[in-house]
């Protein structure tokens, strides 16, 4: 399956729970495969059977299982990845917009502050 932005992860998780073997693949690895073999069209089932077809020819190797504590920390550091970048987001509209508004930015990152602080 492709990595794509931690949708694959409870199909993953069910897998490994069967102890079927699973591999998850950059999709620009899948991309560009799909590139050699000059297929362009995409649609979902195009995308399942070119997956299939990567998985055939190129054989990627089998993704071991993460621990659950290894999966809590990579979760939280994406939800503050998230986060820090909503306050940037804030700080930055906060210097363009009037005063009133700029008020509402101000509220919205001591909110974000303290969501940070929390994770």
């Amino acid at each position: 399956m492709e990595a794509t932005g931690r949708y694959e992860f409870n199909l993953a998780q069910a897998a490994y729970e069967k102890q079927l073997p699973v591999c998850i693949v950059k999709p620009l690895r899948v991309r560009r495969f799909a590139g050699a073999i000059e297929q362009l069209a995409k649609t979902d089932k195009l995308d399942a059977e070119l997956i299939a077809e990567f998985t055939f020819r190129v054989q990627p190797h089998v993704t071991p299982e993460k621990s659950k504590n290894l999966l809590a920390i990579k979760e939280l550091m994406a939800r503050r990845r998230q986060l820090m970048n909503m306050r940037t987001q804030e700080m930055n509209r906060s210097h363009m917009v009037d005063k009133l508004l700029a008020t509402s930015c101000k509220r919205m990152i001591k909110t974000l502050d303290q969501e940070i602080q929390r994770i």
